[in-house]
């Protein structure tokens, strides 16, 4: 997320400056002054997942994507937008939107703190498999270097998993 502070000329009248939500005092103002409104724009993030992750992110069964807390993670902010696309051609594409960010030292303690079902799997499922695989991607020596992140997700309206349909 990125804090824009937008300031734009206005003539001073009561009706440019009481519009139900603000209310200035007109005495303070002279006849033309800066307006100043800060809003937030959410960034757009491109990552890529291995075909069975993608398949659970897209049927809404996967609510945490996890990742490295690397210097690509630490630019994520709650409310941004991430483009997924799918290996090994990355033509299947869906977006997500983070609703949260789970900061932790180790995979173990995130993944055991949410259940196998956040990560779309059997509430039975082994977390100790599940934390090795997860080592087969991200190494023990990474994972130490940067700390782990949860990226909590939902599809956005609307979303389906769009496919490219050019036979390239």
């Amino acid at each position: 997320m990125m804090d824009i502070i937008l300031f734009s000329s206005i003539k001073c009248n009561k009706t440019a400056l009481d519009m139900g939500l603000y209310s200035i005092n007109l005495e303070l103002l002279t006849q033309n002054f800066i307006f100043l409104t800060t809003f937030t724009l959410s960034m757009k993030h491109s990552m890529k997942l291995l075909e069975s992750p993608f398949e659970r992110i897209s049927s809404g069964k996967k609510l945490i994507e996890i990742r490295l807390f690397d210097e690509k993670r630490q630019k994520l902010n709650v409310e941004d937008m991430i483009e997924f696309s799918k290996l090994p051609d990355l033509k299947d594409k869906l977006k997500v939107e983070i609703v949260a960010l789970l900061r932790y030292k180790y995979f173990k303690d995130l993944i055991a703190d949410f259940g196998m079902e956040y990560y779309g799997y059997p509430k039975d499922y082994p977390i100790k498999d599940f934390v090795n695989s997860v080592h087969k991607i991200y190494p023990k020596e990474k994972e130490q270097q940067y700390g782990v992140l949860g990226i909590k997700i939902k599809l956005t309206d609307g979303t389906h998993v769009f496919q490219n349909l050019n036979k390239d």
